[in-house]
């Protein structure tokens, strides 16, 4: 399982429980997510008619559903025991609020949002730099969070229960395919001393030095 993965859903239990993918994509976290909790109950949510439809090919439901838009169903309203988006919320840097308020929609009272996105850190410049130069990404919709600002959009709706600042040299050559690109058998070769060194640097607690972080926040009571 993804480091990243496993560190959000670390002391949880997500058997029995109803729980929302969203930005899907084809369907990769969900199935991280089966393989460690067969009994939850996952359904897909993607922007993407062609996500949707690979993501149903796991044999799980999904539906089509912009979170940036303001959400105009009481169909969705309180469904879910946990909601978990993984480096898809800065993809909504424009309609941040509005995204957050609909994800909050989605969840029951005391219900739990799981996140893990690109950190707002020291090199944001460099990074929006490779937004622009590199077609692989949207340099207008994409950007680093601040999770205290992020937070502070939705903080009547959610408390924090976690969050977690993490990644250095091992994570842009090693976990980040989308940055160099290494071919795997020089990813072999480097992971090792790569990995022993994101370890101790993680344990520096300095949230600008990290370029993601990991979070979980609990539904306040309505």
């Amino acid at each position: 399982m993804d480091l990243g993965l496993l560190i959000s859903l670390s002391g949880l239990d997500l058997n029995g429980l109803r729980v929302a993918d969203l930005a899907c994509g084809s369907g990769a976290g969900s199935l991280e997510v089966l393989r460690r909790f067969p009994r939850a109950q996952i359904s897909g949510f993607d922007i993407s008619e062609k996500a949707i439809a690979d993501y149903r090919q796991t044999g799980l439901p999904a539906y089509s559903f912009d979170l940036t838009e303001p959400m105009r169903t009481t169909e969705l309203q309180a469904q879910f025991d946990v909601a978990m988006i993984f480096g898809s919320l800065h993809h909504c840097v424009t309609r941040l609020e509005t995204t957050l308020q609909n994800i909050a929609a989605m969840i029951k009272p005391g219900g739990t949002l799981i996140m893990m996105e690109p950190n707002l850190f020291f090199l944001r410049s460099v990074r929006r730099f490779w937004y622009r130069v590199d077609p692989s990404f949207d340099a207008p919709t994409e950007d680093g969070l601040s999770h205290r600002a992020i937070h502070g959009l939705v903080s009547n709706l959610f408390d924090v229960e976690m969050v977690t600042h993490l990644g250095g040299a091992g994570y842009f050559l090693i976990l980040n395919s989308m940055i160099f690109r290494m071919p795997k058998h020089i990813k072999r070769k480097l992971a090792p001393p790569l990995m022993i060194f994101d370890e101790l640097y993680n344990r520096i607690n300095v949230p600008r030095l990290h370029p993601y972080f990991i979070a979980r926040w609990r539904r306040r009571e309505l």
